[in-house]
């Protein structure tokens, strides 16, 4: 068995999507199922994102879980409106449709 030597531990944090993400995998905030890409491209360059409810944090939660520094302003207003409906196990998908797309 390989040692863990300090370039596989830095390709481990790169995989996971750098170093907040292995932290949180490490205290058992997420899941590797959770950190795992899940996106796609279709052959006009249209980008396909699936999206999942986190945990059903309330908005409030969500907050301090996040870090009020990193979340803005208006993301706050929405987090504490009563709009915000939390999700958990629920998938949506978004499409990033490029430019190009719209002048054929």
């Amino acid at each position: 068995m390989t040692d863990f030597t300090p370039e596989i531990i830095d390709a481990i944090v790169l995989k996971l999507g750098g170093r907040a993400n292995a932290l949180r995998l490490a205290h058992g905030e997420t899941t590797v199922l959770d950190l795992a890409r899940r996106w796609r491209r279709d052959a006009e360059g249209v980008i396909y994102i699936t999206l999942s409810g986190h945990d059903g944090l309330a908005g409030e939660d969500e907050i301090r879980r996040i870090g009020p520094t990193e979340v803005g302003t208006y993301a706050q207003e929405i987090l504490r409106s009563s709009a915000y409906t939390p999700t958990e196990g629920i998938e949506t998908e978004i499409a990033i449709i490029p430019g190009s797309v719209y002048g054929k």
